[in-house]
């Protein structure tokens, strides 16, 4: 026998004070009450029956006194906690690492993965020996201790129920370092790993020397289809279209037919057919969503409508970005037939400049050279309109002659500068015959050389027209501002870029307005609609959050939408991780020995003594 709780010197100081302060208490002389009476000779034999029988009653308080010390010698011990040394070997520790990421969320028919982790993990916990010790950790992205180190079982159950399974891929690497620190130093340690080992891809795992490792492996083989990509951008010159990008993935043995349905601000605005081969991906590309102000949500079902086993991957959300308007420089003599072109965007803020103001560098989104080309090319983009001959380049092409009464016999239809554009029957007086680079793209050419060219130098895109616009009839079409529209719109386009929002799990910044930054009232609300806290550095909110879906930030009236998608998740089925795999329920294969608690008989014990000193009162014996 060994004591497991308070030592053996606490409890005889613990039993030595309340024992002295007891038989203090029994040693106080009763004051007895004073009773006059009419006749004192009455009382005569009475007197003499008490003084017979005082040695009695002074041993009934003795009997008192020591059943008041057993009481308080047996609560005293019971707090030593004492257990079997013969049967209770040395102390083992556990740190069970549960797997709450998003490939536990993977259905398995009696329930998804975690919940069979942590039926595992409830089986272990009520197998633990009197001395052995167990502590309860969630494993996502990082792992999260949910109760100490202990053996008592209520508590380490109620951990167990605090495990809620997250969107994000876990990182076992990270859980097993949590584990060791706890581990270290303690007697005979051991880590369980209750997972599918679904989201590790790496060699086999080893603790450090000393400490065991072990996996209760769950799940069976799956097959997955789900969306790896969903991603939004809007045409900064047209506010009311936008582009789409979906990616969907089978990872399957076979090929799927999968039902894809895209939805906009609450309102469906497509529903088809997505037919994915096995093990590949396919991407569609909506390159024409319109009527969408805020978010878009994309899922994805089974034509069979059968269930997927993993549900989280089948859903993707997007915000649209903000409209900023893109700043435009026209370095021009003057050209009302440019500047009039330009007021048809309410999107565009145009400045005029003479090209002997021109610095060389700007701080515009775009500039415009009218008829002339500066002695070095600017740092963004740029559209170069050709002047009368003779001129050494236009913007970075060289000029080799002229082509007189030039047409559009050759265009690229396809290209998105001919967006809604006809060039076929324009009348030119006369163009600059030009040298261009392999890289770059002839637009549209007459027989003889290019008349609008598109390409790149040094990574700065450039469109140049080699005819002056003002000696042909193209300012008098549609075509026209069309074209430049175009230009900008592509300029601005390959700026903007895909925006791919937030992957839960992966820690982000968002840039706050400075009526954000300044509001009382500022509130982040997950997608169940309850508030969490937000925090906020150098002007930026940081987005940590475990939970895919549409977040608002709000403030006062107004509200921002802000996508979080699911973290990325490849093969689910379940892989062993370390060298040491057990896929049965339950404990270590060598059981540890029945939990015993002698405290509680020695309660049992009190309150029998209790119930024994109650009846002999009341009859009579002890009074």
């Amino acid at each position: 026998m060994e004591l497991t709780g308070l030592s053996l010197g606490q409890l005889l100081a613990l039993f030595a004070g309340t024992g002295a302060v007891t038989t203090a208490l029994y040693l106080l002389k009763l004051r007895r009450r004073t009773v006059v009476v009419p006749f004192v000779a009455l009382w005569g034999s009475l007197l003499a029956n008490k003084q017979a029988t005082s040695l009695f009653s002074r041993l009934k308080r003795l009997w008192s006194l020591l059943l008041a010390l057993l009481l308080i010698a047996l609560m005293a011990l019971s707090l030593g906690d004492p257990r079997h040394t013969e049967r209770s070997g040395d102390l083992r520790h556990y740190v069970l690492l549960v797997d709450a990421g998003i490939t536990m969320q993977t259905d398995e028919g009696d329930g998804d993965r975690l919940r069979l982790a942590i039926d595992q993990a409830r089986s272990f916990v009520d197998r633990l020996g009197s001395k052995d010790r167990a502590l309860i950790a969630q494993m996502d992205r990082v792992a999260t201790p949910f109760s100490a180190m202990t053996n008592d079982a209520a508590q380490l159950n109620e951990a167990l129920a605090s495990i809620t399974a997250t969107d994000v891929r876990t990182d076992i690497v990270a859980g097993i370092a949590l584990a060791q620190d706890v581990l270290r130093g303690k007697s005979q340690p051991e880590i369980v790993l209750l997972t599918d080992g679904a989201s590790y891809d790496g060699p086999p795992l080893q603790a450090e020397q000393g400490i065991a490792l072990r996996q209760l492996r769950v799940g069976k083989a799956s097959t997955d289809v789900g969306i790896s990509a969903f991603a939004v951008r809007r045409f900064p010159l047209d506010k009311t279209r936008s582009e789409l990008l979906v990616e969907v993935r089978n990872l399957g043995e076979k090929d799927e037919t999968l039902e894809l349905k895209l939805t906009g601000d609450s309102n469906t605005i497509d529903v088809q057919r997505v037919e994915v081969a096995a093990g590949q991906r396919k991407r569609l590309v909506y390159d024409n969503i319109t009527g969408v102000d805020r978010a878009l949500e994309a899922s994805l079902s089974h034509i069979d409508r059968r269930v997927d086993a993993l549900a989280a991957n089948n859903r993707a959300f997007a915000t649209l970005p903000e409209r900023n308007r893109l700043r435009v420089l026209c370095v021009t003599e003057g050209n009302r037939y440019l500047e009039a072109a330009l007021l048809l965007d309410e999107y565009l803020e145009v400045d005029v400049v003479n090209p002997g103001a021109f610095s060389g560098t700007t701080t515009h989104d775009v500039v415009i050279f009218d008829r002339n080309t500066p002695a070095a090319l600017p740092s963004v983009p740029a559209v170069y309109v050709a002047g009368a001959p003779p001129q050494a380049t236009v913007g970075p092409l060289e000029v080799t002659g002229t082509i007189e009464r030039p047409y559009f016999a050759k265009l690229s239809r396809e290209h998105p500068l001919l967006r809604h554009v006809a060039l076929g029957d324009v009348n030119i007086a006369s163009a600059l015959k030009v040298t261009t680079e392999r890289t770059d793209t002839v637009v549209g050419a007459d027989t003889q050389g290019p008349l609008l060219v598109a390409g790149e130098r040094a990574g700065i895109p450039f469109v140049v027209l080699t005819f002056d616009v003002t000696q042909s009839d193209l300012p008098l079409r549609v075509a026209w501002p069309m074209l430049l529209l175009n230009a900008l719109d592509s300029f601005a386009s390959q700026q903007v870029g895909y925006v791919d929002n937030y992957r839960a799990g992966e820690r982000g910044t968002l840039a706050l307005t400075s009526s954000e930054l300044s509001s009382s009232t500022r509130e982040w609300i997950d997608p169940n609609g309850k508030p969490r806290s937000l925090a906020v550095a150098d002007n930026k909110a940081i987005v940590d959050v475990n939970e895919a879906g549409l977040y608002t930030l709000r403030h006062g009236d107004h509200e921002r939408r802000i996508a979080v998608n699911p973290g990325v998740v490849g093969a689910i089925s379940p892989r062993d991780v370390c060298a040491t795999v057990d896929v049965a329920k339950g404990p270590p294969p060598a059981a540890p020995p029945v939990r015993e608690q002698p405290w509680s008989y020695l309660l049992m014990a009190v309150l029998a003594i209790l119930a024994v000193e109650w009846f002999t009162f009341h009859r009579r014996w002890t009074v």
